[in-house]
């Protein structure tokens, strides 16, 4: 897939191929804006990530969020959940806004509370 420079490369941290926020309302809302283009998820399986990258039509696919927010050609970190204040597994699984505010990258992350 052939990426477009003068647009917003999003990676979405938590992109369930199944069900969630994410894929109901955040990816849609995201693939509707004309400035935005997603370009990675992440989930906590290489299979599910993969899924939802195939699905999306998305080049990358990560099991975990560290590899994803690494990447250069990601200037938007999408988080599902606000894992820094909500995460129920352990410090791992809080880094996801920290790490992206650590690299520079903008973040946007929310919850359904």
């Amino acid at each position: 897939m052939k990426r477009d420079s003068t647009k917003i490369g999003v990676g979405i941290i938590g992109a369930s191929p199944n069900r969630g926020w994410a894929l109901a309302a955040h990816i849609p809302a995201l693939q509707a804006l004309p400035n935005y283009e997603i370009r990675a998820v992440s989930t906590s399986r290489r299979e599910s990530a993969e899924k939802s990258a195939q699905t999306l039509g998305v080049a990358l696919a990560f099991d975990n969020h560290t590899d994803l927010i690494a990447r250069p050609e990601i200037d938007l970190v999408r988080e599902r959940r606000n894992r820094l204040a909500r995460s129920t597994k352990g410090p791992k699984d809080r880094d996801g806004s920290a790490g992206a505010f650590r690299t520079g990258r903008n973040v946007s992350a929310g919850s359904r509370d």
